[in-house]
């Protein structure tokens, strides 16, 4: 057969079977993400070696978070964990100590998005207790930083956090000297605290306070400057003469050695004699640009995810579909065209965005936006419901990929004793977060679903689609969170439907949290009131809720028993 003769064949066949074609190019779509398809591409990407100083000097109080006084110490965690998400996967992270007049390595850097729960987790038990001496020798702690940062495969770079308080002072003629090159070792100076100075807090070896440090109990002289016992009135050192050249001021404060402040200018000085940037630490953004800086980026191979093109392509053949785009060729409903492509445009944009994970149970009708740390996990969630006349049954498999984007399934049968309302349904739902709200205090995101029901009384198949803005609001320090959603959904030949939805969580006993839910939806109402039980935290839950209904003037009230697993 003649290319002219398959031409026809082929346009004639499109003409007559679009939707089937473009059900087929979405089913084939969807099933080539299971093969996790992708490419190498080179990116920018970053390895660091951060250091924090955990002398007692950085217990002091004199940085603000939430509104309430914190440690230098505890801010410069809360902003390295924050800073953690602004990183791309990829990037590399590894953790260190200093004290003394040493930098000591926990753990050699690793991948941040693969290891993001760990990274904050050992991030979070790094506190003063693990000092292993009262001193706080800085140029000496920098330069082990350094020597550390240039014996690790791939050389990463050195951040280095800290005060700047050198304990006991130096002499400015009799300061360390190093043979390191400057610029060596790429890397950045991170000073915390006020420049104000405070007092020291003083605590015993488990932590616990006493007290503050004292003027008689901590050196206020250099070793050099304070002589030798019973040695004559201006006796001098050896080699202290009066031609050595002058050195710069290193921020000592004689007397006053018990308080404390930044020695921002003294951290310039360490910085630019080493090839090191510096940067203050007055917020989490400024800590994570800096860490983002093009001076710190490698370029590195990495696996670029194909599933994310694959999925969107999937999801704008299922709306050319639903907006009936090309039945015919040659003939186009331009403005079912144009809402297709608007919102296929909206999707993809936001599937390009920094992700986050998705979990809605126990809420049946509303959506929430926190994010989760675990990613490229499988979730499944199953429950039984009875609603008046209908009884139904549902399951729920999720799958999160790389740093939370997650697309959830669900199939359900219904049977209503009327028959009315038995049936078959299909749903498939992409969710993207686009901020964290442990670390903002609230989440926004947006979901989008496709779905496809089968009843008795409609005789076909009835696709509809549905977008939904979620809002989360984290409730205090209570540990609960307050949902609120808005949303419009459409099926075929039916006028579009405007939704909204509220929930509410909150933990009253272990493991066990109450949650409530209402939604709305044209003329009809959904209540719920329920509570989870955790029979493995974060792992393993069941659900239990009453629900009620109202709709047509008519009043349903039933409940919801429901089993759902976690991170498989």
């Amino acid at each position: 057969m003649s290319m002219t003769g398959l031409w026809q064949r082929a346009v004639a066949s499109w003409r007559g079977h679009a939707e089937r074609w473009l059900l087929s190019g979405a089913a084939c779509a969807l099933a080539a993400c299971l093969l996790q398809p992708g490419w190498m591409v080179e990116r920018a990407r970053f390895e660091h070696v951060i250091v924090l100083d955990i002398t007692q000097s950085m217990d002091v109080q004199d940085e603000v978070l939430d509104g309430k006084p914190v440690s230098r110490l505890a801010y410069a965690k809360h902003a390295l964990r924050a800073a953690l998400l602004r990183l791309p996967c990829g990037s590399k992270v590894g953790w260190g100590v200093f004290t003394e007049y040493r930098s000591f390595l926990l753990f050699e850097p690793v991948e941040v998005c693969a290891n993001l729960g760990e990274l904050r987790a050992t991030l979070a038990g790094i506190d003063g207790r693990m000092a292993w001496s009262g001193n706080s020798e800085i140029a000496k702690g920098l330069h082990s930083g350094i020597d550390v940062a240039r014996q690790l495969p791939g050389h990463p770079a050195l951040v280095f956090v800290t005060d700047g308080q050198e304990a006991p002072p130096l002499n400015p003629r009799y300061r360390p000297s190093f043979d390191d090159k400057p610029g060596e070792v790429a890397g950045l100076i991170v000073g915390v605290g006020d420049l104000r100075p405070s007092p020291i807090p003083k605590s015993d070896a488990s932590g616990r306070p006493l007290g503050f440090w004292q003027a008689d109990e901590v050196a206020q002289a250099d070793l050099y400057g304070s002589g030798r016992g019973g040695s004559l009135s201006g006796e001098t050192m050896t080699g202290d003469g009066t031609a050595a050249p002058p050195a710069p001021m290193l921020g000592a404060t004689p007397g006053s050695e018990h308080l404390s402040a930044l020695r921002e200018p003294y951290l310039r000085l360490l910085g630019s004699e080493r090839g090191l940037a510096f940067v203050r630490l007055a917020s989490a953004d400024a800590l994570a640009a800096a860490l983002t800086a093009p001076a710190l980026a490698k370029p590195t191979p990495v696996r670029a995810d194909g599933r994310v093109v694959l999925a969107v392509l999937a999801l704008a053949l299922l709306l050319a579909r639903y907006a009936k785009l090309p039945r015919r060729l040659g003939r186009l409903d331009r403005h079912a065209a144009a809402r297709g492509v608007l919102l296929g445009v909206a999707l993809s944009g936001a599937v390009a965005t920094p992700p986050a994970a998705a979990n809605d149970r126990p809420f049946q009708v509303a959506r929430t936006a926190v994010l989760e740390d675990d990613e490229q996990v499988w979730s499944f969630e199953s429950w039984v419901q009875r609603l008046g006349k209908v009884r139904g049954l549902s399951v729920e498999p999720e799958y999160t990929f790389e740093a939370g984007t997650s697309v959830q399934f669900e199939l359900t049968r219904r049977h209503d004793r009327r028959g009315s309302e038995t049936g078959h349904e299909a749903e498939v739902e992409f969710k993207q977060l686009f901020n964290d709200i442990a670390r903002d205090g609230w989440g926004w995101g947006l979901s989008a679903a496709l779905a496809a029901e089968r009843t008795h009384d409609s005789g076909g198949t009835l696709p509809s689609v549905g977008i939904k803005l979620p809002l989360s609001i984290a409730l205090g320090d209570s540990g609960g969170f307050l949902h609120l959603n808005v949303g419009i959904s459409k099926a075929r030949d039916a006028r579009r439907s405007w939704n909204a939805a509220a929930g509410i969580e909150r933990e009253l006993f272990k493991r066990t949290l109450f949650f409530a839910e209402l939604a709305r939806e044209d003329e009809a109402t959904f209540m719920q009131l329920g509570a989870r039980h955790w029979l493995r935290r974060d792992r393993l839950a069941i659900d239990f809720g009453l629900q009620q209904q109202r709709a047509d003037g008519m009043r349903a009230s039933g409940f919801v028993v429901g089993l759902g697993w976690y991170d498989l």
